[in-house]
């Protein structure tokens, strides 16, 4: 999808025009233009290509929001890290490796363990420890991490991506990803449906 930063900024508007309640809203600047061969060459992950192009338009974007309806509650949040955040490898601090501690902690089993700490989160759900990740080495594999349970996402990045902004990172949209059926699942939820005729 073009212009997600135009995306971003019209759900914003369908939202307010409802009369959602918008919280911790940011929209970063567009990326500059050296900062991802920078990041590597400070040994940092690549960022793919459809992230990058995300970092162009808009470098890091978050919010979470919530919109009374008379027949219940509508809410969702995302939070579209910065390249630098999302792509750097270092630890928190010096005795830590990068996102221990955030996506693992060393007490998964090791096909757990070696999963999570090939990852780097690019989104993480506001008020819950759930990130949707991407391989390093293999950025065609992404991944929703639960609590540290790592799901495979049968959507492709790009879809991801466009699904996030669409749906303004609804509660029930993740889950849906990591289905074969993913699309159909997301067509049939009336949550997912609502926030689409917004």
């Amino acid at each position: 999808m073009e212009g997600r930063r135009k995306a971003i900024e019209s759900l914003l508007d369908r939202l307010k025009q409802h009369g959602a309640k918008l919280m911790g809203l940011e929209l970063g600047a567009p990326m500059a233009a050296g900062l991802p061969d920078l990041l590597v060459t400070l040994g940092g992950a690549k960022a793919p290509p459809e992230l990058v192009d995300l970092y162009i338009e808009i470098d890091g974007a978050a919010v979470m929001w919530n919109l009374q309806r008379p027949d219940g509650v509508l809410a969702g949040g995302f939070n579209l890290q910065s390249i630098g955040v999302a792509m750097a490898r270092n630890g928190a601090d010096d005795d830590s490796a990068p996102l221990e501690g955030i996506l693992w902690t060393g007490d998964e089993a090791p096909e757990t363990l070696a999963i999570l700490k090939a990852l780097v989160a690019f989104d993480s759900v506001p008020g819950r420890n759930d990130f949707i990740c991407v391989g390093i080495d293999d950025p065609c594999i992404i991944y929703l991490v639960e609590d540290g349970v790592p799901r495979r996402i049968h959507a492709t990045l790009d879809e991801t991506l466009d699904a996030i902004i669409a749906y303004g990172g609804a509660d029930s949209l993740r889950a849906h990803l990591v289905h074969d059926d993913w699309a159909s699942r997301i067509d049939r939820d009336p949550a997912l449906r609502q926030i689409a005729a917004l």
